[in-house]
C-alpha cells in the first residue's frame, strides 16, 4: 500500500507516526523517545537519535504493509514547543537541544520582559521560550558562543537535514520569542536592545528566515551532503526521496488542528493525556491574559491547560482494576446517584491512588472531578476574549465515556445555553492522536490536496451531536453541576 501523507509527532515520550494512503486507509505506530539527557543539569534532548527513531518508525509500518516510494507524498512534523537547537559553522550540533522544561533562564526572562522595546516586538517572555535559553547558555559557555552559527528549533531541523534549506516556522518562531508578533519577521537590529553580548546585527543572523507553517519547505532530495552526516540521515533521505517537506508545527498548535479546530466560534475541548481548551481568534483583538497564546496559521491559538487528565485517569483505571477492561470501567460510573458526586481538586485526585478503598461511586467521582476541571477552564476561556461561540467540540479518550459526555454536556450548557455541543466522531488508529493527525493534515493541506484547513477538517475531523446529555432528563446531574460550578 503506497503512503501519500505522513504526519509525526516528535513529543518529550515518543515519536509517533500517521499515515494515510490516496484511497483513504490509515495507519498508525509510536515508539518510545530515545535520546533524553541533561545539559548543565537542564532537560535536554540528544538529537543524533532523531533519524534512527525515524527510520524506525517507517520501518515498522513497511512491516505493516506500506511503502514510501511515491515521489509526489507530504509529510509535516508536530514538535515539542521550545527546543533549542544551536549548530556549529559545519552545521554541526554544538549541545542537545535545551527542552521546554529547562528552568534556568529566569533570570534572562525577567531582563527582557523589563525591556519595552523588546516586549513590543517578539511579545512577552516566557522562561521556556527559546530566546532567554539562548542568552543563558551564550553567558554560560563562551566556546559555545564563539562557535555558533545557526539557532534553530527541532522541526525546522529536522527539515534542513532532508532538504539543505534553513527556515525558521512560524509556528515556533513566534511562540520563542524570535520573530516580530506583527510582521513574523526576524527583528531590525535596532529593534531590540544589546542581546547575547554581541553585535545585534550579528545576533538575530544566528536566524534562519521564517516561513509560514504550513508551507512548502522543499523536496527530500540527495545532493545536500553536508547536512547528512550520519548514515541514518542519508538512509531516511533516500527513503523518502521527493517527499515533500510541509514547514512543522508547535505541538500545541498541531493538536488545535487535529482537534478540528477550524473557526472562531468554536471552543474544542480535548480530554486526553492533558486536558486542553483551545479555541482560535484574531491576532490584534485584546486578551484577558490567563491563556497561553501560540500562532494558528493567520490567526492565534488560545489554550488552556489541564494536566492531569485522561494520563492521570488511566492510573486511576489500573488502580481501580487490573480485571476491569476500560469500558467496563467507564460503565460503572452511570451507576451512581448524582447526590454521591463529589468533586475532588487536583491534590485530592492525587491521594485517592494512595486508598485502599475501591467503590463503585469512585469511578463517576474521577470522571466527575476532570470534567469540572475543564469546564472551569471553559469558563475562563469564554472570558479571555471578545466574541461569538457557537459550538463546543469534545475530543480525546476521555469523551468515549457516556457519563462524561453527560457531566461536559450538561455543563456546557449551563455555561452557555444557546451553543450546539458536538463530539469527535472519528474512528480508526488516529482516533485519539490529536497532534500525528494535526501534522498530516498540515501536510495535506499544504501539498494542495485540500484547499484549506476549513475543508480539510470538515472531511477529516467528523463530528456529531452530543445524544447523551439532554439537560432535561438530566435535572439531577445539571443541579449538582451548577453547585460545584458556582463553589469554584
Amino acid at each position: 500500500m503506497y503512503a501519500q501523507f505522513l504526519g509525526f509527532d516528535l513529543s518529550t515520550t515518543a515519536l509517533s507516526c500517521g499515515v494515510r494512503s490516496v484511497d483513504g486507509k490509515e495507519d498508525f505506530v509510536s515508539i518510545p523517545m530515545r535520546g533524553k539527557t541533561t545539559w548543565r543539569g537542564q532537560p535536554a534532548h540528544e538529537l543524533e537519535f532523531v533519524p534512527g527513531m525515524i527510520l524506525e518508525v517507517l520501518n515498522k509500518l513497511e512491516g505493516q504493509g506500506w511503502s514510501f516510494a511515491s515521489m509526489d507524498g507530504a509529510l509535516s512534523f508536530s514538535v515539542r514547543q521550545h527546543d533549542m537547537v544551536l549548530l556549529g559553522p559545519e552545521h554541526e550540533l554544538l549541545m542537545p537541544a535545551l527542552s521546554w522544561q529547562c528552568v534556568v533562564a529566569k533570570a534572562e526572562t525577567k531582563m527582557l520582559n523589563l525591556m519595552p522595546e523588546v516586549v513590543s516586538t517578539v511579545g512577552k517572555i516566557e522562561w521556556r521560550f527559546i530566546l532567554p535559553k539562548l542568552l543563558w547558555v551564550l553567558r554560560k559557555d563562551r566556546d559555545i558562543a564563539k562557535k555558533v552559527a545557526r539557532v534553530m528549533t527541532t522541526g525546522d531541523y529536522i527539515a534542513a537535514r532532508l532538504t539543505g534549506r534553513f527556515t525558521l516556522s512560524t509556528s515556533d518562531g513566534l511562540s520563542n520569542g524570535l520573530l516580530d508578533q506583527g510582521s513574523k519577521k526576524i527583528p531590525a537590529s535596532n529593534d531590540v536592545y544589546e542581546l547575547g553580548g554581541m553585535n545585534q546585527e550579528l545576533f538575530w543572523s544566528l536566524f534562519p528566515s521564517p516561513i509560514q507553517s504550513g508551507k512548502l519547505v522543499e523536496r527530500v532530495f540527495g545532493h545536500h551532503g553536508e547536512m547528512r552526516s550520519s548514515k541514518e540521515w542519508l538512509r531516511l533521505s533516500i527513503k523518502l526521496a521527493g517527499w515533500h517537506i510541509i514547514s512543522s508545527l508547535g505541538d500545541n498548535h498541531a493538536g488545535g488542528v487535529g482537534c478540528g479546530l477550524a473557526d472562531d466560534n468554536t471552543i474544542v475541548i480535548s480530554a486526553g493525556s492533558s486536558g486542553t481548551v483551545v479555541r482560535k481568534c484574531k491576532p490584534g483583538l485584546k486578551l484577558a491574559g490567563n491563556a497561553a497564546c501560540f500562532e494558528y496559521y493567520n490567526d492565534r491559538l488560545l489554550l488552556m491547560m489541564l494536566a492531569d487528565c485522561a494520563e492521570w485517569y488511566n492510573k486511576f483505571a489500573s488502580w481501580y482494576s487490573s480485571e476491569l477492561g476500560m469500558a467496563e470501567i467507564d460503565r460503572l460510573a452511570t451507576h451512581a446517584s448524582p447526590g454521591e458526586l463529589q468533586f475532588w481538586p487536583e491534590k485530592k485526585r492525587k491521594s485517592i491512588l494512595k486508598s485502599n478503598r475501591r467503590r463503585q461511586n469512585l469511578v463517576a467521582n474521577a470522571q466527575f472531578s476532570i470534567a469540572v476541571e475543564l469546564l472551569l477552564l471553559v469558563r475562563a476561556m469564554l472570558k479571555e476574549v471578545r466574541g461569538k461561540i457557537d459550538n463546543f467540540v469534545l475530543t480525546g479518550g476521555l469523551s468515549r465515556s457516556v457519563f462524561f459526555r453527560q457531566v461536559m454536556g450538561v455543563g456546557l450548557n449551563l455555561l452557555k445555553p444557546d451553543t450546539e455541543i458536538f463530539v469527535s466522531n472519528r474512528s480508526g488508529p488516529l482516533a485519539s492522536q490529536a497532534a500525528t493527525l494535526g501534522a498530516m493534515i498540515n501536510a495535506m493541506v499544504g501539498s494542495g490536496a485540500y484547499e484549506d484547513l476549513l475543508s480539510a477538517i470538515s472531511a477529516l475531523c467528523p463530528q456529531r451531536p452530543i445524544l447523551d446529555a439532554n439537560p432535561s432528563s438530566l435535572l439531577a446531574l445539571r443541579a449538582v453541576i451548577k453547585r460545584v460550578l458556582k463553589e469554584n
